[in-house]
């Protein structure tokens, strides 16, 4: 069983590139400049929603566009449910003064679950599925076989987050634990559902309205 291909390098090297150069552009620069999920967030939403629209250009083909259009009204729906079941937690859960003092502490802000973090975090996670469909698909062009690029994708995910060492230290095992088999996750559910598209980006939410809620409850004692 063959994971990649010598043609596939270039592809696999410029999507890891432009991934972590992203990432790195707000943690190394939008940051510094005061530009968080929490402060002056519409420019860390309006950062992310550009550099999807060049992630489209550059790693989409027909085929994920034709695919993304036929899910817009899920789309829509999942991003409707995120914000107001996450407002809804953060109404029922309010913040203690211990989890805004770790929020602060780690520079983990999603779990304030305010609406500016809301959609900052969203437009974070959009790009996160545009690059995803595009290497999932990219990936399934040379296998027949799901599992395969199930195994290809999850070795290639679980790379990706291993810069996060470098952020929050031991905290990254919060994101990294979970890419092992999130990479995995997303691949069998884009390739083996007509609207895989939706569900992935309902999980991929649904996991950080979860880790937020885990967040107070476990700095909450």
């Amino acid at each position: 069983m063959q994971l990649f291909y010598p043609q596939e390098y270039r592809f696999i090297l410029k999507w890891l590139v432009y991934w972590l150069s992203v990432m790195g552009g707000y943690a190394f620069i939008l940051k510094p400049l005061g530009f968080t999920y929490y402060n002056k967030w519409f420019g860390v939403f309006s950062y992310f929603i550009f550099f999807s629209y060049i992630g489209i250009v550059f790693f989409w083909r027909p085929q994920e566009k034709f695919n993304f259009k036929k899910n817009l009204i899920n789309y829509f729906v999942i991003i409707l449910f995120y914000m107001l079941s996450s407002l809804s937690l953060n109404f029922f859960f309010p913040l203690s003064s211990n989890v805004i003092f770790h929020i602060k502490k780690l520079g983990i802000l999603f779990p304030y679950l305010t609406f500016g973090t809301l959609l900052s975090k969203l437009a974070d996670v959009f790009f996160q599925q545009v690059l995803i469909i595009g290497m999932v698909y990219r990936l399934s062009f040379l296998r027949k076989q799901v599992k395969v690029v199930m195994l290809a994708f999850c070795l290639i995910f679980f790379i990706l987050h291993l810069p996060l060492f470098f952020l929050f230290g031991i905290e990254a095992f919060i994101f990294i634990l979970p890419s092992l088999f999130a990479g995995g996750f997303f691949a069998w559910v884009l390739l083996k559902f007509k609207y895989g598209i939706s569900y992935s980006l309902a999980v991929h939410l649904s996991f950080y309205c979860i880790a937020a809620y885990g967040f107070r409850l476990y700095y909450n004692g």
